[in-house]
């Protein structure tokens, strides 16, 4: 997702949600929070292989947390039922 263009980037979510609308579990693996479309509901946060956090995006995805994970500065956003993140 992070590498696509904007109109790929589109095409990539819309599928997503296709695959929601018909009832589809989406198991997605990614570092790119922007990828995490608002019909996925629970998410699991690991670090170096272990879970650290399990539960709904909502309470899950906060700033510390993430520094935590990324042992970075995070600053996260959250508009219109979708994440961005940057450091």
């Amino acid at each position: 997702g992070a590498s696509l263009d904007f109109p790929s980037r589109h095409t990539y979510r819309k599928s997503l949600e296709q695959l929601d609308r018909e009832g589809k579990t989406i198991i997605l693996a990614t570092h790119e929070l922007s990828e995490i479309i608002p019909a996925i509901g629970r998410v699991v946060v690991m670090k170096n292989g272990a879970i650290v956090a399990d539960g709904p995006k909502e309470e899950i995805f906060n700033e510390a947390l993430l520094r935590e994970v990324y042992e970075a500065p995070i600053y996260l956003d959250y508009r219109d039922g979708l994440y961005s993140v940057w450091s």
